[in-house]
């Protein structure tokens, strides 16, 4: 929070009182948000990835961290390999 106000040339004060007028929190409950959405963007990502490179088990792996971690979001679809033809 320092380094911000000191980039930004504001208190720490002033900071906490806009973003929490702009984002209707504290500055640090704005940052865990975010990168919680970047993990489960990450998560998605690894998902898709793993699926495409059939490695079923480390796709089922993310996909139950995924939903262990983000129970109501919408789950991401398991791609069907176009060499598989079960």
């Amino acid at each position: 929070m320092a380094q911000l106000c000191d980039a930004t040339g504001v208190s720490e004060r002033s900071l906490r009182n806009a973003c929490h007028a702009v984002c209707g929190t504290s500055p640090k409950r704005y940052l865990t948000r975010r990168r919680l959405e970047a993990v489960r963007q990450a998560l998605e990502i690894m998902i898709s990835a793993y699926n495409g490179l059939g490695l079923d088990d480390l796709a089922e792996r993310s996909h139950e961290v995924f939903a262990l971690n983000y129970p109501d979001a919408k789950p991401v679809e398991r791609e069907k390999k176009w060499w598989r033809f079960d």
